[in-house]
């Protein structure tokens, strides 16, 4: 499981979200893709938010909760 950032963008909210694709062992497919909540006041921290949840899926194989600021 290879997870990375596919996106960020803004909601109607005025808040940022992240999408995280999943591509299966060998790269070359999306096994998923995963949308947080749009919790994040700016592009930046939601990227930043973003890698602080790839870091925690490629340590424990799970996503932190994505329906609030991780």
């Amino acid at each position: 499981m290879k997870p990375q950032i596919a996106e960020v963008r803004q909601s109607f909210t005025g808040k940022w979200l992240v999408v995280i694709d999943t591509y299966n062992r060998t790269g070359d497919r999306c096994a998923f893709s995963t949308e947080s909540a749009a919790v994040f006041a700016s592009s930046d921290e939601a990227y930043a938010g973003g890698a602080r949840a790839v870091a925690a899926v490629e340590k424990t194989g799970m996503f932190p909760n994505m329906c609030e600021s991780f």
